[in-house]
């Protein structure tokens, strides 16, 4: 939920563009995007995969109780998922096998995205060892500890 005022925003992908739309030369979309259009759609086509293809795919792990009560159905639904997760992986891991960023030689926020739920597989106990996406999640671990440590060196020189 973002707001601001009175007015309110839902919805990660609405939330994503409104940023944008805000500070365009931030790259929240890729360093290219701002003045190329293809650089943004593709962007936005894996963060759109992320959010509904990705996300959901992992609802049986998060909600399997709730949607049947058996235990042994509630397995089955997770395993369905799992097979399902892993297809959609191999779709992520044919263009991390070709380059470094989904869109290319830049980072995007759909990567951010595709590494959290890569690192949800971690969780649930699937395992994605044989695919690209796991160098991927080493990379943007190494990305997320050089952002934490320039954030907590801005907030100390900030007086915050």
């Amino acid at each position: 939920l973002l707001t601001d005022g009175n007015w309110a925003l839902r919805q990660n992908v609405a939330i994503i563009d409104y940023i944008n739309d805000l500070a365009p030369d931030k790259g929240i979309y890729g360093v290219t995007a701002q003045h190329d259009p293809k650089a943004r759609a593709l962007a936005r086509q894996w963060l759109a995969f992320a959010n509904s293809d990705l996300h959901m795919s992992f609802k049986p792990y998060f909600y399997a109780a709730s949607m049947v009560d058996d235990e042994k159905a509630q397995e089955n639904l997770k395993a369905y998922a799992s097979s399902a997760l892993k297809n959609l992986f191999s779709l992520v891991d044919n263009i991390l096998a070709q380059q470094d960023y989904l869109t290319g030689d830049n980072i995007t926020i759909a990567d951010v995205y595709i590494f959290i739920e890569a690192h949800w597989t971690k969780r649930c106990n699937i395992d994605l060892s044989a695919y690209h996406a796991q160098v991927m999640h080493h990379k943007y671990w190494l990305l997320w500890e050089c952002h934490l440590k320039l954030y907590l060196q801005d907030r100390v020189e900030d007086g915050a």
